[in-house]
């Protein structure tokens, strides 16, 4: 095969890709939703059963919370928490003058 013939391929894979014809989901992913979570809740309720389950302490929370702040600030600075802070807050509660 020369190199023409294999490009002409890669561009008929590419047009075939793009006419919208949906990947046919395969396995797990092709379970209807509410028969994957009862899958995978016997799964995680197995592993506490057998005592290699974890449930984080406060204290181990409180650690990773933390982390994963610093982490975006690295990522995003300091101004991106500030208003990402705020946007929650006024979606976690009610405005003042609203009680």
């Amino acid at each position: 095969m020369n190199s023409m013939e294999g490009s002409q391929h890669e561009a008929v894979a590419v047009e075939e890709a793009g006419k919208g014809n949906p990947k046919k989901a395969k396995g797990f992913a092709a379970l209807e939703p509410h028969r994957r979570a009862l899958i995978a809740s016997l799964g995680g309720r197995r592993s506490h059963e057998l005592q290699r389950g974890h449930k984080f302490s406060t204290d181990e929370a409180r650690a990773a919370g933390l982390k994963g702040g610093q982490a975006v600030v690295e990522r995003h600075g300091v101004k991106h928490m500030a208003r990402i802070g705020r946007k929650g807050g006024s979606i976690s509660r009610p405005p003042k003058d609203a009680a």
